[in-house]
């Protein structure tokens, strides 16, 4: 059985996430809202977000060691200082 989340549990998820500490709101955002593995979304480094031709970026480790660069939603790094 394929166990998942509806539209509103994930934004019930959200909003929750987004009442705690900034990093619980990250990590919930590249999971639902980005798609990442927790072992991309938890290896990931704020050190490495970018700005591509508007957009937020975050290179990444993917499994297999394969190193990215993916583009972020906008959701995921809204209410970040540095938010432009």
């Amino acid at each position: 059985m394929l166990w998942a989340l509806d539209r509103n549990e994930l934004g019930a998820l959200l909003v929750a996430a987004g009442l705690g500490i900034p990093g619980e709101h990250a990590l919930i955002s590249l999971l639902a809202l980005n798609g990442l593995r927790v072992s991309e979304a938890t290896g990931a480094d704020i050190e490495h977000l970018g700005l591509e031709r508007g957009h937020r970026t975050l290179t990444i480790t993917r499994k297999g060691g394969k190193i990215v660069t993916i583009p972020l939603a906008p959701r995921t790094t809204r209410g970040r200082p540095d938010h432009q």
